[in-house]
């Protein structure tokens, strides 16, 4: 019957029944099921333990492509291969690129000396 709708136009070759098109390829593009949604709920769980909790929502996704794209391929983290090319990703300027540096405070102690009468002096 949904075929039959979706093939009948009118003389002009527009679609009679454009607003029921949509709706239909809207309920057809709908999953059939929540398995990939638990699936990955379970990941973050167990990702995301007690000892763990403050792991960035980047560290987070980052992790998720990864075991993403070795399931993609076949692999897993034993069978992996690293290659000259990730090992030279790896440096500190590329890894912390994006992070704001932030300037380092500098603290210094003063100390009280009774016999100054100027006040406190600067202990470096």
């Amino acid at each position: 019957m949904w075929k039959q709708i979706l093939q009948s136009q009118h003389p002009k070759n527009i679609d009679k029944y454009p607003n029921l098109t949509k709706l239909l390829n809207a309920v057809r593009s709908l999953p059939n099921s929540n398995a990939d949604a638990e699936r990955m709920f379970s990941f973050l769980t167990d990702l995301k333990t007690k000892k763990r909790n403050k792991l960035s929502s980047v560290s987070v996704n980052a992790a998720c492509i990864v075991k993403s794209a070795l399931k993609a391929r076949g692999e897993t983290s034993l069978s992996m291969t690293i290659e000259e090319k990730h090992l030279s990703r790896m440096s500190t300027n590329i890894l912390y690129s994006s992070v704001a540096k932030k300037k380092r405070s500098i603290l210094g102690l003063r100390a009280t000396d009774t016999n100054d009468i100027a006040g406190p002096s600067r202990i470096d």
